[in-house]
């Protein structure tokens, strides 16, 4: 079972399941990274001009996904 953690704002900023660490990075209201429990980057978000209106996102494998 998945466990969250939510800021007072409710983002989520940690998400742990058994087997994974995510934890949530915001500039502002937006979300632009998720890193692991140590700390590498698994990914980064690229945000439009509204809040938590994500555009792109990039994986560790470079290609980033288009949200259209």
């Amino acid at each position: 079972m998945d466990t969250f953690m939510y800021d007072p704002f409710g983002r989520r900023i940690e998400k742990i399941s058994p087997t994974t660490t995510s934890i949530f990075a915001y500039d502002g209201d937006n979300l632009v990274e998720t890193v692991n429990s140590s700390g590498s980057a698994v990914a980064r978000y690229t945000q439009g001009w509204n809040i938590d209106e994500p555009l792109a996102m990039q994986r560790g494998d470079g290609w980033p996904r288009l949200w259209s």
